[in-house]
């Protein structure tokens, strides 16, 4: 089973306009009324035709961030296949502080006959600090073929302390 993804957006916009979805957008907007309107174009892009010089890929999972089949927008995406407990794993070079933020955003979409099981884990100096189930979250479970959006409050991501500096997305099925 393959699943595609596209990171886009961890940022500091003041107008969700700013926040153009894509195949799985990762944007964080920043809390409250009191953001600036003249943040909305400081964007921080996981990533966009390429992923951001301060992430790193280390996945364990056959992914291809240079995939050029279907992308909800642009040319390419990030491409997973989540088979056998393996995972999508980027690494951020610099801390950050999901406090900062109102909610983390992403689109999925899944090849064959969809249903893969895949979680999605925050975490912070290898430590994870919440974990959500993809399947669970959209009715239905992740469709085939088809963009599918989530959005997951960003008070919700690092209850604790509210940093965090990596994202997985890993297999759940075992299978």
């Amino acid at each position: 089973m393959k699943m595609k993804f596209r990171l886009r957006g961890i940022g500091r916009a003041g107008s969700m306009a700013a926040l153009t979805a894509a195949l799985f957008a990762s944007a964080l907007a920043p809390a409250g009324p009191w953001a600036p309107k003249a943040a909305a174009a400081e964007t921080e892009t996981v990533f966009d035709e390429g992923l951001h010089p301060l992430y790193a890929d280390y996945s364990w999972a056959d992914v291809d961030t240079s995939y050029a089949g279907a992308a909800r927008s642009g040319a390419l995406s990030i491409r997973m296949e989540p088979d056998y407990g393996r995972a999508m794993y980027l690494y951020r070079d610099r801390i950050l502080n999901a406090a900062d933020y109102d909610r983390f955003e992403m689109w999925v979409r899944s090849e064959g006959s969809g249903g893969q099981r895949v979680k999605l884990v925050f975490q912070a100096g290898g430590v994870p600090l919440t974990e959500w189930k993809l399947h669970e979250l959209l009715p239905g479970g992740i469709p085939a073929g088809e963009w599918a959006h989530i959005a997951i409050p960003a008070a919700l991501i690092s209850p604790e302390h509210g940093l965090i500096d990596t994202i997985i997305l890993s297999d759940e099925s075992g299978a």
